[in-house]
């Protein structure tokens, strides 16, 4: 796992959301099931990167949508 992957899963794991280890792929919207745990974790991202994702990228479906 890279460190990249870690420190997500970290912040996943801050909001006491346990991921599964032996996934490769997986769906943010199968741990994250309402929006305050959504923009929480979306907090937890930019605490952790020492980043700002902007507004228009928090619409459901466009966060994690591959392009």
């Amino acid at each position: 796992m890279d460190d990249i992957t870690e420190r997500i899963l970290n912040c996943l794991l801050e909001l006491g959301i346990v991921f599964e280890q032996e996934e490769n792929n997986f769906e943010l919207t199968d741990y994250i099931e309402d929006s305050l745990t959504f923009i929480s974790f979306v907090s937890e991202l930019e605490n952790e990167f020492d980043i700002e994702i902007p507004d228009e990228y928090l619409l459901q479906g466009v966060l994690g949508t591959p392009k």
